[in-house]
Parts: C-alpha cells; sequence; structure tokens
C-alpha cells in the first residue's frame, strides 16, 4: 500500500487516515486547559483590583502559550479538523470516535460550567465576558482533548 506523510497524517490511497497520538500532544492538550482556566482566573483577578504589570504579564504569557499549544497540539495535528467535520465525511469507526469524544467532553463541560455557575450565584458574583468566551473556547476544544487521551490513533 502506497502512503503519503504530510502534516503528521498517513494519507493511504484507500481514503484511510491515521495518525499516532503521542504524549506531545496530550501534554498539549493539557497545557490548552491550564491556559485557558489560567487567563480567565487572573482576568476575574484583575478586573477585581486592579491591573497590574505582573498581571498583564501572566495574562500575556498564557496567552502567547494558548495559542501556541493550541496550534500544535489541536490544528497541526487534525484534531480540530477531526471533531469539526461532518458527519456524511466520516467513516463508521471515526463516527464511533467522535460520538464518545462529544459525549464524554459534553459531560464534563456541563460539570464543569454547572459547577462553576452555582459557585458564582453562591457568593453573587457575576461573570465577565472574558469567562464566557473561555467557556465557549473550552467547549470547542474538550472533544479533541478527550479524543487526545482516549486513543492510541486516529
Amino acid at each position: 500500500m502506497v502512503s503519503l506523510k504530510h502534516n503528521f497524517l498517513v494519507y493511504t490511497l484507500t481514503g484511510i487516515v491515521s495518525k499516532k497520538i503521542n504524549y506531545k500532544i496530550r501534554l498539549g492538550t493539557i497545557l490548552n486547559l491550564f491556559c485557558i482556566a489560567g487567563i480567565t482566573i487572573i482576568f476575574e483577578y484583575a478586573i477585581n483590583t486592579s491591573w497590574s504589570y505582573i498581571l498583564w504579564g501572566a495574562e500575556s504569557i498564557l496567552t502567547i502559550s494558548l495559542i501556541i499549544s493550541f496550534y500544535f497540539s489541536i490544528v497541526k495535528t487534525g484534531l480540530w479538523t477531526f471533531t469539526h467535520r461532518n458527519k456524511k465525511q466520516l467513516d463508521e469507526r471515526e463516527l464511533v470516535i467522535t460520538y464518545s469524544s462529544l459525549q464524554t467532553g459534553y459531560a464534563i463541560f456541563s460539570i464543569i460550567v454547572l459547577s462553576i455557575l452555582v459557585i458564582s450565584s453562591i457568593f453573587e458574583y457575576s461573570l465577565s465576558i472574558v469567562s464566557a468566551a473561555m467557556l465557549i473556547l473550552f467547549a470547542h476544544i474538550i472533544p479533541s482533548t478527550v479524543i487526545a487521551w482516549k486513543e492510541n490513533s486516529i
């Protein structure tokens, strides 16, 4: 069987796509989640106190780290396109993987969002637009993260 290597993916003549998921990709997805949490926590803290150079620097470093880790661990590896493809473009195995990752990812997402909303309601704290934007980003990358941790290859 003839195959062509391009961007970590192996395209075979039969149309099967295979990608080994290694520890670097898994660590990159975890770094994404830590950056999202860090950006949100620092922003919420800063708007309630005052912005200092240290907070600006930390926020900048986390934002740059998020962009870089997102690109290398989710976009470049194909995890983003894998979870955002039309279901008509997926074979049976890919449908099972995608469905499982969406089911697990959104269960995790629901628990986290519900916890955040309950805690903010108890303490009568309103969340900022940055928190909402980070939750939307989290909702989009959690299925890719689940695939990176559950599957050995896609």
